[in-house]
């Protein structure tokens, strides 16, 4: 599946393919760090595989689930290795486009299923 992502300004304090940062303090920051074509094919990749295995809401946008949820790591321009759990959210009616942002176990969509947060938080 050809799935689109795209960033959003809304979770960023720093520029974002040519986008200037337009943070919100009521949406969650994604980390600082994680290049943007980095962060662009992991996600792009993470999200269409969440979709295939089931892992997304079942409200639907469209043709497309409205949440789709996963973990990845990301490498930082500083050598680090981050791990996030993130939500993607539909962008589109017609096209499969999201944007995905970092999500806590206290914060996240209500229609997150409980076997999905188990599989997100297996410790909690």
């Amino acid at each position: 599946m050809d799935v689109i992502y795209e960033g959003h300004a809304l979770h960023k304090r720093y520029p974002w393919f040519g986008k200037p940062p337009a943070y919100r303090s009521d949406k969650s920051e994604c980390p600082p760090g994680v290049r943007p074509e980095h962060a662009r094919t992991v996600l792009r990749d993470a999200i269409a595989e969440a979709i295939i295995s089931g892992v997304h809401s079942m409200t639907r946008t469209g043709d497309y689930p409205k949440y789709v949820w996963g973990r990845c790591e990301f490498d930082t321009t500083d050598g680090r290795m981050i791990t996030v759990v993130w939500e993607a959210c539909s962008s589109s009616p017609v096209l499969p486009m999201y944007h995905a942002y970092p999500i806590q176990l206290d914060r996240h969509s209500d229609t997150m299923p409980d076997a999905v947060e188990e599989m997100l938080w297996p410790d909690a």
